[in-house]
């Protein structure tokens, strides 16, 4: 349009746009980078302001566990019980694929007496940043060390699936890992963990026969639903049932008008009846597939 309007040869004109793009492109990622280790070192220096003038914090009266997101709390309490208090980092309804620690959660994980992260990398957006600006910090816990992960594909990248707890039997060995990490931290409590994991466990075993029943009373060709984002591998390939989702691994994402008419397509002629929302990412698509689809949320 440039060149059209000004009378310029279009070829030059459309490698000049491209080469401004490029540096633009450049200069905002190099800006972006800038502008992220300056927050982070503003961060660190409100801790150390807050250590170096503030009056010493009173003890915990109660151990804090602090974890990444709220399936690793619930975990934590099933074992814990009164025994520890504890804190995660990301709360009800928000996206821990997204998640940016302010300086107040760098505060609660420096002064935490346990830190359990999910792993398969989770956390990986924030967490390597942190340890390596403070490699004091207590040893970090990481409940999925004992689960197999499967992988994504991006080009040419293999990322492991991080939502390895939607299988009950890596569930378990989340609880286990946990339950060593409390006996290890606070070995006169070891006794009393150990007894509230087993009737946890024993609780997992019921769930697991809860849902193969109930998915073995579908007809195989009818284990068909859509959610949101690619976080149900692990279920898929435990328990035989197949999701459609528009965005892939990632929240973050945006469908293509391709994604999304091939999950119409195959909706339609798998005739399924399901489709969920994840509250942590805008409902819009999710709305657009359930009126083109017929199917109420």
């Amino acid at each position: 349009l440039v060149a059209y309007h000004a009378g310029y040869p279009p070829g030059p004109v459309i490698i000049l746009t491209a080469l401004t793009f490029y540096a633009l492109s450049l200069l905002s990622q190099t800006m972006a980078e800038f502008f992220r280790r300056t927050l982070w070192g503003c961060a660190l220096l409100t801790l150390f302001l807050s250590g170096a003038f503030s009056k010493p914090l009173a003890k915990k009266s109660t151990p804090q566990v602090v974890v990444s997101f709220t399936v690793l709390k619930d975990f934590v309490q099933q074992i814990a019980a009164d025994k520890l208090s504890v804190k995660s980092l990301v709360g009800p309804n928000r996206d821990p694929h997204t998640f940016e620690p302010s300086p107040q959660d760098m505060i609660t994980l420096l002064n935490a007496d346990l830190i359990i992260i999910n792993g398969m990398h989770l956390e990986n957006h924030w967490l390597p940043e942190f340890l390596k600006d403070k490699p004091e910090v207590n040893p970090v816990i990481i409940a999925s060390h004992t689960s197999t992960p499967r992988f994504f594909t991006e080009g040419l990248q293999k990322i492991p699936d991080p939502h390895a707890w939607h299988n009950v039997a890596y569930a378990k060995r989340y609880v286990r890992v946990i339950t060593e990490a409390l006996c290890r931290k606070w070995p006169k409590h070891s006794k009393e963990f150990k007894e509230r994991e087993a009737a946890y466990q024993q609780k997992l075993d019921t769930l697991e026969v809860w849902i193969k029943a109930h998915i073995l009373a579908i007809d195989s060709s009818d284990r068909y639903a859509i959610t949101t984002h690619d976080g149900f591998g692990y279920f898929q390939d435990a328990y035989d049932f197949h999701f459609l989702t528009p965005l892939g691994p990632s929240t973050e994402a945006e469908p293509t008008p391709q994604d999304l008419a091939r999950i119409i397509k195959v909706a339609k002629e798998k005739n399924v009846r399901g489709i969920f929302f994840e509250n942590m990412v805008s409902p819009h698509i999710i709305n657009m597939l359930s009126k083109e689809i017929g199917l109420k949320i």
